[in-house]
């Protein structure tokens, strides 16, 4: 079995968020992986933790979404080599994905590139969840 890395568990993450229809299971994946102090920077447009959670959603229900490509570019010194959680301080890792994007209303479909780079901290109930999220998105078509 494939030990399971602070990449490879982001990666199951972004499929429960982004790419089923389940809202019920896509709002208890956010609760359960995301601090409640948790910020994000999507493009300059800064959101909190209520805004970034109905911005999901809304995503969910909006596109149908599909995952090309989905690399880590580099993961933190503490998480090298780590199986995920592990109780080693704050971790990092930054991706790059290639997405396609369709408008569930007209169809319309948009290829994206994005680099996102994920901090984690471990909590005092000792889950560790996303603190910070910080993308870089754009369009290829």
């Amino acid at each position: 079995m494939e030990p399971i890395t602070l990449f490879n568990h982001f990666d199951e993450l972004f499929k429960v968020l982004f790419f089923q229809n389940d809202n019920e299971a896509g709002s208890k994946a956010f609760v359960d992986n995301f601090a409640k102090d948790f910020t994000a920077s999507i493009n300059s447009q800064h959101l909190d933790y209520n805004a970034f959670q109905k911005a999901c959603a809304i995503a969910r229900e909006d596109w149908t979404m599909s995952l090309q490509s989905h690399e880590a570019l580099v993961t933190s010194f503490d998480a090298q080599g780590e199986n995920y959680p592990h109780d080693k301080g704050p971790n990092a890792v930054a991706t790059k994905s290639f997405w396609t994007f369709e408008e569930k209303a007209t169809g319309k479909k948009t290829r994206r590139e994005t680099v996102i780079i994920i901090i984690t901290r471990l909590e005092e109930d000792r889950v560790r969840r996303v603190t910070q999220w910080t993308e870089v998105t754009r369009d290829l078509e």
